[in-house]
């Protein structure tokens, strides 16, 4: 026989009663850092980390499919308060390509500073050569970013148009993922060694997509091909 009247009206209550505040992403996110720091490894699942927090795991699923999407979202949201940093600085928009790139980045490791333990454990947890699964999001953020920058070069003459520029963003997040895996080592004081590993990087990098004799070369071998008549 299905409830009805005053007892349907103590259950609704009982649940009402019996609900947890909705999480929201920022808590969700400042309470899965201190808990895996804590821990030193992922919540063995959802259900084990919404209870440690006095939840219910329904409640991290309207934020988060997964722990997976939450960490993508970590790292995202810390890459984009980054550019945004860097786009409120009145000075920035006056820097060259090079400059801005070099900015970017000591701008982010600042900012990463700040979550190092994390960082260090969870760069741990997967192979050395592996493409960390939680910088997926954060990858197409960083790539898209490095794409304006090499739009921005070309009008600028700082960045070649080659056939393969499109690939530059690419050769940038290599450097990006390198730069940390040196981080994570450097013993140096105040971090010395990664700034000028990155200082030295970035330089080899806007050599790389700079016009040079590589191109002149080839200006050349277009020229003569097409007045090759000339030098009969």
């Amino acid at each position: 026989m299905p409830l009805t009247g005053s007892y349907c009206d103590m259950g609704k209550k009982k649940v009402s009663n019996n609900k947890s505040k909705e999480w929201s992403k920022e808590s969700i996110m400042e309470l899965y850092l201190d808990q895996v720091l804590t821990d030193g490894r992922i919540p063995v699942s959802v259900y084990a980390f919404a209870k440690s927090n006095d939840q219910i795991e329904q409640d991290f699923y309207r934020q988060y499919n997964s722990f997976d999407h939450l960490e993508n979202d970590i790292w995202r949201s810390w890459l984009l308060s980054t550019i945004d940093v860097l786009e409120g600085d009145d000075q920035y928009v006056e820097y060259t390509v090079r400059e801005k790139i070099l900015a970017f980045y000591f701008t982010w490791m600042q900012h990463l500073l700040k979550h190092r333990s994390y960082v260090m454990l969870r760069f741990s947890l997967v192979g050395q050569r592996d493409m960390p699964s939680f910088l997926r999001s954060l990858k197409v953020v960083f790539e898209n970013f490095m794409h304006e920058l090499m739009i921005e070069g070309k009008d600028t003459q700082e960045v070649a148009s080659r056939p393969y520029d499109r690939h530059y963003p690419k050769g940038f997040w290599a450097q990006f993922l390198m730069i940390h895996r040196f981080w994570i080592k450097d013993l140096s004081p105040d971090f010395e060694d990664t700034d000028a590993f990155i200082e030295k990087s970035v330089q080899f990098g806007s050599d790389v997509i700079a016009r040079g004799p590589i191109d002149s070369f080839q200006d050349l071998a277009k020229f003569i091909f097409h007045h090759k008549d000339f030098i009969k």
